[in-house]
Protein backbone atom coordinates (compact mmCIF):
# COMPACT_ATOMS: atom_id res chain seq x y z
CA UNK A 1 0.00 0.00 0.00
CA UNK A 2 2.61 2.48 0.72
CA UNK A 3 4.47 1.47 -2.46
CA UNK A 4 0.78 2.27 -4.15
CA UNK A 5 0.48 5.54 -2.86
CA UNK A 6 3.78 6.71 -3.61
CA UNK A 7 2.96 5.85 -6.97
CA UNK A 8 -0.47 7.87 -6.75
CA UNK A 9 0.89 11.01 -5.49
CA UNK A 10 3.51 11.56 -8.43
CA UNK A 11 0.33 11.57 -10.45
CA UNK A 12 -2.80 12.89 -8.40
CA UNK A 13 -2.25 16.88 -8.79
CA UNK A 14 -2.01 16.35 -12.48
CA UNK A 15 -4.78 17.77 -14.81
CA UNK A 16 -5.83 14.39 -16.72
CA UNK A 17 -6.27 14.86 -20.50
CA UNK A 18 -8.75 11.65 -20.62
CA UNK A 19 -10.86 13.21 -17.88
CA UNK A 20 -14.79 14.24 -18.77
CA UNK A 21 -16.39 16.89 -17.34
CA UNK A 22 -18.50 16.53 -14.27
CA UNK A 23 -19.92 19.63 -14.14
CA UNK A 24 -21.85 21.67 -16.46
CA UNK A 25 -22.57 25.76 -16.91
CA UNK A 26 -25.74 26.91 -16.16
CA UNK A 27 -27.46 29.91 -17.63
CA UNK A 28 -26.44 32.38 -15.07
CA UNK A 29 -22.04 31.35 -15.74
CA UNK A 30 -22.21 29.14 -12.18
CA UNK A 31 -20.62 25.35 -12.71
CA UNK A 32 -23.79 23.20 -11.70
CA UNK A 33 -22.95 19.53 -10.22
CA UNK A 34 -23.39 16.69 -12.44
CA UNK A 35 -22.65 12.99 -11.94
CA UNK A 36 -20.14 11.25 -13.51
CA UNK A 37 -20.83 8.33 -15.60
CA UNK A 38 -19.80 4.49 -15.49
CA UNK A 39 -16.42 4.47 -17.84
CA UNK A 40 -14.80 8.12 -16.82
CA UNK A 41 -11.66 8.42 -15.80
CA UNK A 42 -10.15 10.88 -13.47
CA UNK A 43 -6.26 10.19 -12.76
CA UNK A 44 -5.59 6.16 -12.41
CA UNK A 45 -8.83 5.93 -11.36
CA UNK A 46 -12.20 4.51 -13.16
CA UNK A 47 -15.69 5.31 -12.34
CA UNK A 48 -17.78 1.84 -11.75
CA UNK A 49 -20.75 3.45 -10.29
CA UNK A 50 -22.12 5.82 -8.37
CA UNK A 51 -23.01 5.36 -4.82
CA UNK A 52 -24.49 8.29 -3.69
CA UNK A 53 -24.72 12.24 -3.67
CA UNK A 54 -23.74 13.93 -0.43
CA UNK A 55 -24.60 17.44 1.27
CA UNK A 56 -21.53 18.94 -0.96
CA UNK A 57 -20.13 16.25 -3.13
CA UNK A 58 -20.96 12.97 -4.51
CA UNK A 59 -19.31 9.47 -4.06
CA UNK A 60 -18.39 6.77 -6.67
CA UNK A 61 -17.43 2.98 -6.68
CA UNK A 62 -14.16 3.27 -8.45
CA UNK A 63 -11.52 1.06 -9.91
CA UNK A 64 -7.49 1.40 -10.22
CA UNK A 65 -5.20 1.09 -13.04
CA UNK A 66 -2.68 0.31 -10.83
CA UNK A 67 -3.66 -2.48 -8.53
CA UNK A 68 -6.64 -4.05 -10.54
CA UNK A 69 -8.20 -6.75 -8.11
CA UNK A 70 -9.04 -3.72 -5.63
CA UNK A 71 -12.23 -1.19 -5.72
CA UNK A 72 -12.09 2.11 -3.57
CA UNK A 73 -14.88 5.28 -2.83
CA UNK A 74 -14.43 8.69 -4.40
CA UNK A 75 -15.59 11.61 -3.33
CA UNK A 76 -15.99 14.68 -5.69
CA UNK A 77 -16.54 18.38 -4.49
CA UNK A 78 -17.00 21.11 -7.04
CA UNK A 79 -13.79 23.57 -7.28
CA UNK A 80 -15.96 26.64 -7.41
CA UNK A 81 -16.95 26.42 -3.86
CA UNK A 82 -16.12 29.09 -1.56
CA UNK A 83 -14.99 26.66 1.33
CA UNK A 84 -13.21 23.08 0.51
CA UNK A 85 -14.72 20.78 2.76
CA UNK A 86 -13.39 17.96 0.70
CA UNK A 87 -9.89 19.38 1.87
CA UNK A 88 -10.58 19.81 5.31
CA UNK A 89 -11.77 16.28 5.31
CA UNK A 90 -8.53 15.16 3.22
CA UNK A 91 -6.55 16.96 6.13
CA UNK A 92 -8.33 14.99 9.13
CA UNK A 93 -8.13 11.52 7.48
CA UNK A 94 -4.86 11.54 6.88
CA UNK A 95 -4.61 12.09 10.24
CA UNK A 96 -6.62 9.41 11.02
CA UNK A 97 -4.40 6.15 9.89
CA UNK A 98 -3.16 5.42 12.85
CA UNK A 99 -6.54 4.20 14.24
CA UNK A 100 -9.02 1.11 12.99
CA UNK A 101 -11.56 3.13 13.30
CA UNK A 102 -11.68 4.99 10.05
CA UNK A 103 -11.04 4.19 6.33
CA UNK A 104 -7.82 4.17 4.88
CA UNK A 105 -6.78 7.24 3.03
CA UNK A 106 -5.58 6.72 -0.53
CA UNK A 107 -4.93 9.62 -2.31
CA UNK A 108 -6.20 13.39 -2.98
CA UNK A 109 -6.09 15.64 -6.45
CA UNK A 110 -7.78 18.16 -8.18
CA UNK A 111 -8.10 18.93 -11.55
CA UNK A 112 -9.25 22.63 -13.11
CA UNK A 113 -13.13 21.33 -12.20
CA UNK A 114 -13.26 19.85 -9.15
CA UNK A 115 -10.86 17.87 -6.25
CA UNK A 116 -11.22 14.49 -5.21
CA UNK A 117 -10.62 12.12 -2.55
CA UNK A 118 -10.00 8.21 -2.86
CA UNK A 119 -10.44 6.27 0.10
CA UNK A 120 -11.51 2.73 1.22
CA UNK A 121 -14.77 1.42 0.39
CA UNK A 122 -16.79 0.26 2.82
CA UNK A 123 -20.37 -1.38 3.25
CA UNK A 124 -23.85 0.66 3.34
CA UNK A 125 -24.29 3.20 6.46
CA UNK A 126 -26.53 2.60 9.71
CA UNK A 127 -29.24 4.86 7.98
CA UNK A 128 -29.28 2.64 4.81
CA UNK A 129 -29.90 -0.33 6.14
CA UNK A 130 -31.81 0.42 9.23
CA UNK A 131 -34.83 1.17 6.41
CA UNK A 132 -34.79 -2.00 5.24
CA UNK A 133 -35.52 -3.65 8.30
CA UNK A 134 -38.82 -4.23 9.50
CA UNK A 135 -40.77 -1.24 11.60
CA UNK A 136 -37.08 0.88 10.43
CA UNK A 137 -35.55 -0.49 13.91
CA UNK A 138 -32.50 -2.76 15.05
CA UNK A 139 -33.45 -5.39 17.36
CA UNK A 140 -32.35 -4.24 21.08
CA UNK A 141 -29.32 -6.31 20.90
CA UNK A 142 -27.91 -5.09 18.16
CA UNK A 143 -28.50 -1.66 18.88
CA UNK A 144 -26.75 -1.88 22.45
CA UNK A 145 -23.35 -3.44 20.44
CA UNK A 146 -24.06 -0.53 17.75
CA UNK A 147 -23.89 2.05 20.61
CA UNK A 148 -20.67 1.03 22.21
CA UNK A 149 -18.91 0.61 18.77
CA UNK A 150 -20.22 3.82 17.27
CA UNK A 151 -18.84 5.44 20.61
CA UNK A 152 -15.32 3.81 20.34
CA UNK A 153 -14.86 5.52 16.72
CA UNK A 154 -15.98 9.30 18.75
CA UNK A 155 -13.71 8.42 21.26
CA UNK A 156 -10.87 7.67 18.52
CA UNK A 157 -11.84 10.57 16.78
CA UNK A 158 -11.87 13.05 19.94
CA UNK A 159 -8.78 11.35 21.09
CA UNK A 160 -7.11 12.99 17.39
CA UNK A 161 -7.48 16.26 18.69
CA UNK A 162 -11.21 17.09 16.49
CA UNK A 163 -14.87 17.36 17.40
CA UNK A 164 -16.96 15.40 14.49
CA UNK A 165 -20.07 18.41 14.32
CA UNK A 166 -22.10 16.11 12.24
CA UNK A 167 -22.66 12.89 13.77
CA UNK A 168 -25.90 10.67 12.34
CA UNK A 169 -26.30 7.51 11.67
CA UNK A 170 -25.64 8.14 7.55
CA UNK A 171 -22.13 8.86 8.82
CA UNK A 172 -21.20 5.17 10.35
CA UNK A 173 -20.56 2.66 7.96
CA UNK A 174 -20.29 -0.75 8.43
CA UNK A 175 -17.26 -3.05 7.46
CA UNK A 176 -17.29 -7.04 7.34
CA UNK A 177 -15.45 -7.11 10.58
CA UNK A 178 -16.37 -8.04 14.36
CA UNK A 179 -13.38 -6.64 15.85
CA UNK A 180 -14.62 -2.93 14.26
CA UNK A 181 -17.54 -3.35 12.40
CA UNK A 182 -18.33 0.49 12.44
CA UNK A 183 -16.32 3.54 10.70
CA UNK A 184 -16.96 6.89 10.97
CA UNK A 185 -16.95 8.97 8.23
CA UNK A 186 -17.60 12.58 6.60
CA UNK A 187 -14.81 14.85 8.67
CA UNK A 188 -15.55 18.13 5.99
CA UNK A 189 -17.22 19.82 9.16
CA UNK A 190 -14.66 18.69 11.55
CA UNK A 191 -12.82 21.21 13.84
CA UNK A 192 -9.91 21.04 15.74
CA UNK A 193 -11.01 21.90 19.95
CA UNK A 194 -7.19 21.46 21.44
CA UNK A 195 -4.18 23.69 21.21
CA UNK A 196 -1.55 21.99 19.21
CA UNK A 197 1.54 22.70 21.60
CA UNK A 198 -0.11 23.19 24.90
CA UNK A 199 -3.39 20.41 24.65
CA UNK A 200 -5.26 23.11 26.28
CA UNK A 201 -9.18 23.29 24.86
CA UNK A 202 -9.06 26.42 22.44
CA UNK A 203 -11.66 28.44 23.85
CA UNK A 204 -15.24 28.33 22.24
CA UNK A 205 -16.16 31.72 20.40
CA UNK A 206 -18.81 33.87 21.45
CA UNK A 207 -21.04 33.01 18.32
CA UNK A 208 -20.12 30.13 15.91
CA UNK A 209 -22.69 29.31 12.42
CA UNK A 210 -24.49 26.16 12.80
CA UNK A 211 -22.84 22.91 11.45
CA UNK A 212 -24.22 19.97 11.59
CA UNK A 213 -27.62 18.18 10.60
CA UNK A 214 -30.84 19.51 12.11
CA UNK A 215 -32.34 16.33 12.79
CA UNK A 216 -29.53 15.08 15.11
CA UNK A 217 -28.00 18.62 16.36
CA UNK A 218 -27.72 19.23 19.59
CA UNK A 219 -28.81 22.73 20.76
CA UNK A 220 -25.94 24.73 21.44
CA UNK A 221 -25.82 23.80 17.56
CA UNK A 222 -29.54 25.30 17.11
CA UNK A 223 -27.99 28.26 19.31
CA UNK A 224 -24.88 28.75 17.04
CA UNK A 225 -22.93 28.42 19.63
CA UNK A 226 -19.69 26.49 20.05
CA UNK A 227 -19.93 22.84 19.55
CA UNK A 228 -17.50 20.60 21.45
CA UNK A 229 -17.47 16.84 22.65
CA UNK A 230 -20.15 16.67 24.38
CA UNK A 231 -22.33 17.99 21.63
CA UNK A 232 -21.20 14.63 19.27
CA UNK A 233 -22.09 12.92 22.25
CA UNK A 234 -25.40 14.09 22.16
CA UNK A 235 -25.79 14.03 18.32
CA UNK A 236 -24.83 10.07 19.24
CA UNK A 237 -26.97 9.95 21.68
CA UNK A 238 -30.10 10.95 18.98
CA UNK A 239 -28.67 8.61 16.58
CA UNK A 240 -29.34 5.89 19.21
CA UNK A 241 -32.55 6.79 19.70
CA UNK A 242 -33.50 6.58 16.06
CA UNK A 243 -31.59 3.25 15.79
CA UNK A 244 -33.39 1.53 18.57
CA UNK A 245 -36.68 2.59 17.99
CA UNK A 246 -36.94 4.22 14.06
CA UNK A 247 -38.03 7.62 15.28
CA UNK A 248 -37.00 10.25 17.67
CA UNK A 249 -38.66 12.47 20.44
CA UNK A 250 -39.25 15.66 18.69
CA UNK A 251 -41.33 15.94 15.22
CA UNK A 252 -38.09 17.37 12.37
CA UNK A 253 -38.51 19.54 9.39
CA UNK A 254 -36.14 21.41 7.09
CA UNK A 255 -37.13 24.72 8.56
CA UNK A 256 -34.12 25.13 11.92
CA UNK A 257 -36.65 26.73 13.86
CA UNK A 258 -39.11 24.66 13.39
CA UNK A 259 -36.98 21.42 14.51
CA UNK A 260 -35.39 23.55 17.26
CA UNK A 261 -38.67 24.58 19.11
CA UNK A 262 -39.80 20.90 18.84
CA UNK A 263 -36.96 19.80 20.32
CA UNK A 264 -37.18 22.39 23.54
CA UNK A 265 -40.54 20.52 23.84
CA UNK A 266 -39.94 17.01 23.21
CA UNK A 267 -40.30 14.74 26.33
CA UNK A 268 -37.22 12.95 26.54
CA UNK A 269 -37.91 10.73 29.63
CA UNK A 270 -41.24 9.75 28.59
CA UNK A 271 -39.39 9.33 24.76
CA UNK A 272 -37.09 6.16 27.22
CA UNK A 273 -39.58 4.66 29.43
CA UNK A 274 -39.57 1.85 27.47
CA UNK A 275 -36.15 1.47 26.76
CA UNK A 276 -33.09 -0.03 29.20
CA UNK A 277 -33.59 2.33 31.94
CA UNK A 278 -29.78 3.10 31.18
CA UNK A 279 -30.37 5.00 28.29
CA UNK A 280 -32.01 8.00 30.03
CA UNK A 281 -29.21 7.76 32.31
CA UNK A 282 -26.61 8.33 29.69
CA UNK A 283 -28.89 11.35 28.35
CA UNK A 284 -28.37 13.08 32.21
CA UNK A 285 -24.94 12.24 32.23
CA UNK A 286 -24.28 13.75 28.80
CA UNK A 287 -26.11 16.37 30.37
CA UNK A 288 -24.07 17.35 33.27
CA UNK A 289 -20.39 18.00 30.48
CA UNK A 290 -19.89 21.44 29.82
CA UNK A 291 -18.03 22.55 26.76
CA UNK A 292 -14.36 22.16 27.75
CA UNK A 293 -14.86 19.10 29.42
CA UNK A 294 -13.66 14.91 28.73
CA UNK A 295 -16.84 13.01 28.46
CA UNK A 296 -16.21 9.83 30.50
CA UNK A 297 -16.46 7.67 27.60
CA UNK A 298 -15.83 4.67 29.53
CA UNK A 299 -18.81 4.97 31.83
CA UNK A 300 -21.51 5.42 28.97
CA UNK A 301 -20.35 2.34 27.25
CA UNK A 302 -20.46 0.65 30.80
CA UNK A 303 -24.36 1.66 30.85
CA UNK A 304 -24.83 0.00 27.36
CA UNK A 305 -22.97 -3.24 29.35
CA UNK A 306 -25.12 -3.24 31.93
CA UNK A 307 -27.97 -2.79 29.93
CA UNK A 308 -26.80 -5.77 27.35
CA UNK A 309 -26.73 -7.81 30.36
CA UNK A 310 -30.24 -6.99 31.89
CA UNK A 311 -31.82 -8.03 28.27
CA UNK A 312 -29.57 -10.78 27.86
CA UNK A 313 -28.47 -9.55 25.43
CA UNK A 314 -24.93 -11.44 23.69
CA UNK A 315 -21.87 -10.31 22.27
CA UNK A 316 -22.19 -14.04 19.93
CA UNK A 317 -25.68 -11.92 18.75
CA UNK A 318 -26.07 -11.59 14.73
CA UNK A 319 -26.13 -7.89 13.30
CA UNK A 320 -29.28 -7.62 11.18
CA UNK A 321 -26.72 -7.09 8.12
CA UNK A 322 -25.46 -10.49 8.80
CA UNK A 323 -28.26 -12.20 8.39
CA UNK A 324 -29.62 -10.27 5.03
CA UNK A 325 -29.09 -12.10 1.98
CA UNK A 326 -26.80 -11.34 -0.77
CA UNK A 327 -29.10 -10.83 -3.00
CA UNK A 328 -30.55 -8.28 -0.25
CA UNK A 329 -27.22 -6.76 0.01
CA UNK A 330 -26.46 -6.35 -3.54
CA UNK A 331 -29.40 -3.74 -3.54
CA UNK A 332 -27.29 -1.19 -1.35
CA UNK A 333 -24.45 -2.45 -0.71
CA UNK A 334 -21.02 -3.02 -3.06
CA UNK A 335 -19.50 -5.47 -1.13
CA UNK A 336 -20.19 -8.67 1.33
CA UNK A 337 -20.79 -8.41 5.25
CA UNK A 338 -19.10 -11.56 6.35
CA UNK A 339 -16.61 -11.19 8.69
CA UNK A 340 -13.02 -12.59 8.16
CA UNK A 341 -12.84 -15.95 9.52
CA UNK A 342 -11.59 -15.56 13.30
CA UNK A 343 -12.37 -12.35 13.75
CA UNK A 344 -13.81 -12.06 17.02
CA UNK A 345 -15.65 -9.06 18.99
CA UNK A 346 -13.76 -6.46 21.71
CA UNK A 347 -15.81 -7.25 23.95
CA UNK A 348 -15.49 -4.12 27.03
CA UNK A 349 -13.64 -4.65 30.38
CA UNK A 350 -12.43 -2.85 33.39
CA UNK A 351 -15.46 -0.65 33.20
CA UNK A 352 -16.73 1.63 35.89
CA UNK A 353 -19.76 1.14 37.79
CA UNK A 354 -22.63 2.64 36.00
CA UNK A 355 -23.65 5.31 38.07
CA UNK A 356 -23.76 8.93 37.72
CA UNK A 357 -21.57 11.17 39.03
CA UNK A 358 -23.09 12.65 42.15
CA UNK A 359 -23.05 16.90 42.74
CA UNK A 360 -23.36 17.51 38.62
CA UNK A 361 -24.30 20.37 37.62
CA UNK A 362 -26.98 20.03 34.88
CA UNK A 363 -26.09 23.32 32.56
CA UNK A 364 -28.52 24.47 30.00
CA UNK A 365 -26.45 22.79 26.93
CA UNK A 366 -27.99 19.92 25.57
CA UNK A 367 -27.97 18.76 22.37
CA UNK A 368 -30.07 17.84 19.78
CA UNK A 369 -29.90 16.86 15.81
CA UNK A 370 -31.81 15.45 9.53
CA UNK A 371 -34.71 16.16 8.45
CA UNK A 372 -33.11 15.11 5.22
CA UNK A 373 -30.03 12.78 5.01
CA UNK A 374 -28.02 15.55 2.72
CA UNK A 375 -28.25 18.31 4.95
CA UNK A 376 -25.35 19.64 6.31
CA UNK A 377 -24.56 23.42 6.19
CA UNK A 378 -23.15 25.95 8.27
CA UNK A 379 -24.82 29.49 8.67
CA UNK A 380 -26.79 31.68 11.48
CA UNK A 381 -30.59 30.61 12.20
CA UNK A 382 -33.31 33.27 13.55
CA UNK A 383 -32.47 33.82 17.59
CA UNK A 384 -34.86 32.33 19.90
CA UNK A 385 -35.08 31.80 23.73
CA UNK A 386 -35.09 28.63 25.53
CA UNK A 387 -38.29 28.60 28.08
CA UNK A 388 -37.29 29.35 31.06
CA UNK A 389 -36.56 27.32 34.03
CA UNK A 390 -40.47 25.66 34.64
CA UNK A 391 -42.02 27.65 32.40
CA UNK A 392 -42.03 25.35 28.98
CA UNK A 393 -45.72 25.22 28.00
CA UNK A 394 -48.01 22.20 26.90
CA UNK A 395 -47.88 23.48 23.43
CA UNK A 396 -45.52 25.16 21.21
CA UNK A 397 -44.51 29.35 22.22
CA UNK A 398 -44.57 31.71 20.11
CA UNK A 399 -40.81 32.86 21.08
CA UNK A 400 -39.03 36.06 19.40
CA UNK A 401 -35.28 35.98 20.73
CA UNK A 402 -32.65 33.86 22.34
CA UNK A 403 -31.06 35.21 25.65
CA UNK A 404 -27.50 35.26 25.85
CA UNK A 405 -25.08 32.62 28.32
CA UNK A 406 -26.59 29.69 29.83
CA UNK A 407 -28.52 28.95 32.82
CA UNK A 408 -29.56 25.98 34.68
CA UNK A 409 -32.56 23.64 33.68
CA UNK A 410 -34.80 22.69 36.33
CA UNK A 411 -38.03 22.53 34.63
CA UNK A 412 -40.80 20.18 36.31
CA UNK A 413 -42.85 20.03 33.35
CA UNK A 414 -42.45 16.75 32.13
CA UNK A 415 -43.38 17.95 27.92
CA UNK A 416 -40.09 20.24 28.34
CA UNK A 417 -37.13 18.77 26.87
CA UNK A 418 -35.14 20.95 29.08
CA UNK A 419 -35.52 19.68 32.79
Amino acid sequence: MEKYNKKLSRRYCEDQKSEKVPFRMTSSGKKERKQLKTGDRIADFTVVKALGRGGYGDIYYVSSKLQPDKNYAMKVENITGKKSHLLIEKRVLSKLQDSQYFPRYIAFGQTTLFKYLVMECLGPSLSTVRRVLPKAKFSLSSSLRIGIETLRTIEAFHQHGYVHRDIKPSNFLIRPSLSTPILLIDFGLAKKYIKKKTGDVIPPRERSGFAGTTKYASLNAHENKELGRRDDLFSWLFSLFEIMTGKLPWVSSRDKQETYDSKLLADVEGFCKPLPKQIFSIYKLIKMYNYEDEPDYNLIISFLVEAMRENDCSWDDKYEWQLLSHEDLLNFSVMTMSPPTGDQPLIPSNLPQPIIPQGGNYQSSSTFTESYESETSEGFIPSKPRPTPGSCPAQEPKIDRMPTGSGRRNSTNKNCLIQ
